[in-house]
This record gives structure tokens, sequence and C-alpha cells, in this order.
């Protein structure tokens, strides 16, 4: 049953048929031998194969790794988290708590074996267990990242549950409710009171704004570092105006390394954009104000319309 050089072998070893064929390694040609099913028509289809990605490798289309047919989706959504932590990305540490959903489903599965159907499942498991879209679309995007790296054998198609704006939120404060929002706060949460103005002028994401430290500020500019970044790009924000009072304000309150603090305790992104004690302050203050369901990223996208109305390009903006 053995073929010609080149074109690779089909033999048997006991009860299990095996193939035999030889690829580029390292540089080098390798015989590579693998144990092919007790079908010899199902051998020599798993040897065809092998050679159709041989050929492809020396073309320069794909890359062949031999025994990733034999990886996890675990190990591969393991090495997209490993590839985010060594980024330095923020959100290494939500997308890892994300993963443990997909290890409990999918445990050693092989990542050859998950299939369109495979993926569907997983989806009506995480909706029996209460999981919102948004929640299984972040999920999803990890096996999307994992079937994209180079260890990792041909993928499903991996569904969108929801359109990219699907769940975007439309609420606004024009700068008259935004003020009556601030004049509902109760006076001893100046602390809180600064950290929602910078909010609603910058924009920048409440976690982002928690790690902002007095080394970042450098003349008449606030640098926000790439690790503190939520997308791991840093941005430079102008003190000046409204920006200005309120580090001077910040100034005078200083707490530790922390510009932004709650009452001696650095601020922290939580429940709602702010912790929870926090956002309970919010919710009543919204609803003192006449402004009962307004939610903490509004502010953002207030700022992001106030932006671009003052003639900031949406690009600069984003």
């Amino acid at each position: 049953m053995a073929g010609r050089y080149g074109a690779g072998r089909v033999y048997k070893r006991g009860a299990r048929f095996w193939i035999a064929f030889y690829a580029d390694v390292g540089g080098h040609a390798v015989q590579i031998r693998e144990p092919a099913g007790r079908v010899e028509s199902d051998a020599r289809s798993l040897l065809t194969s092998r050679l159709l990605e041989v050929a492809a490798h020396r073309r320069g289309l794909v890359r062949f790794e031999p025994g990733r047919e034999r990886v996890t989706l675990a190990a591969l959504v393991d090495e997209v988290l490993e590839d985010m932590r060594l980024r330095g990305r923020v959100s290494a540490r939500s997308d890892a708590s994300r993963s443990r959903h997909l290890a409990e489903f999918f445990a050693a599965s092989r990542a050859v074996t998950v299939t369109g159907d495979t993926l569907a499942a997983y989806v009506t498991w995480r909706r029996d267990a209460g999981a919102a879209d948004k929640s299984i679309d972040h999920e999803l995007s990890l096996v999307r990242r994992a079937f994209r790296r180079e260890s990792a054998p041909p993928g499903p198609r991996v569904p969108l549950l929801q359109s990219k704006h699907a769940n975007a939120r439309r609420g606004f404060l024009t700068r008259v409710e935004f003020g009556r929002l601030l004049a509902a706060l109760p006076k001893a949460e100046s602390d809180f009171h600064d950290l929602l103005e910078f909010f609603f002028t910058t924009g920048m994401r409440p976690s982002e704004i928690s790690r902002l430290r007095w080394t970042d500020l450098d003349g008449g500019s606030l640098r926000l570092a790439a690790k503190d970044a939520k997308t791991g790009r840093g941005r430079v924000i102008p003190v000046a105006g409204p920006l200005a009072a309120i580090i001077e304000r910040r100034r005078r309150a200083k707490r530790g390394e922390r510009i932004f603090h709650f009452h001696g305790r650095p601020a922290t992104a939580g429940s709602g954009g702010f912790p929870k004690r926090e956002y309970a302050i919010w919710r009543a203050a919204a609803t003192a104000a006449g402004l009962a369901g307004v939610i903490p990223y509004d502010l953002r996208r207030c700022a992001v319309r106030n932006l671009i109305r003052a003639g900031v390009s949406e690009h600069t903006v984003m």
C-alpha cells in the first residue's frame, strides 16, 4: 500500500491505519506519521487532505502545523488571552472571565470538532442560563479570534447574534440637565461631582478616568498611558477651560497617586461604570433631577456629540 516517494503512504499497524508524508517543518523536510482510523478509505482521504495542506504551505498560502488537528479549543483561547496579557490589553481580565463559560461547555473538545451546530448549541446553553446576547457575542468573539491563530485548524463561521449597533443606547443630557443632576448630588460628594464633570467633558471611560495619576499630568496636558486605555492606545487630553478647574480642585483634595478618588479611596470602575455606592448616588440624583432612567454611559455620548458640534472631527473624537 505504499505510495511513490513524495506522495505519502498509507499503512496498517495492528487494527488501525496510519499515514506518513513529508512536510517542511522549521525549514527541514520531516516525515510526519499520523493515526488515520480503522477504514482505509478514510486514511487515504486524510492523506490527500494533508498533502494539499503541505502544498499550500509551500506556496505560502497557509502555515502547516503538524498535530494541529489535536489542539483543543481551550488551548487556542488560552493563546488568545496570553497574547492579550502580553500586549497589556485592559480587557484581558474581563475576557479571561468570559472564557470560563467556553471552558465549561467545550471542556477538552478538539478545535477541529467544533462546527456551526456546536456553536449553536453553545448559544442555546448560554441563553438557557440567562446570558444576554451581547454577553454571548463577547464570548464568541474569543472563539473567532482563537480560530485565527496560526496553530488553529480551519474553523466554522462564528455567528454574531447582534448587529454592531443593536444594543446602542441613545440617551443624551443637555448641559442644563447635567447641571441639575450635579446640583442634586449630596454636598459631601465633591469627589464624585468632579469625576462626573470630567466624564461629561472628555467622554473618557470611567475605567480610564479612575486610572489617571498625578504623574500623568504633564504641564497643560494629561497623558493616558496605553496600558490604561481599553483600546491599548494612549491619548493626550489638553487641560484647559473646565478641565483646568477640575484638576485644580482635585489638587486641593489630593489623596495618594490617583487624581480621582472617593472619600480617600481610589476611584474604581464597577456597576454602571462606578462602584455600587456611587452608582446608587447617581440613580438617586438622577431621579431627584427628573432624569430617572439615564445611565452613566450617557455622559460619554454627550461628550462625543458636544465635541462634534464644537467642530472637532469625528476621527479625532473617536
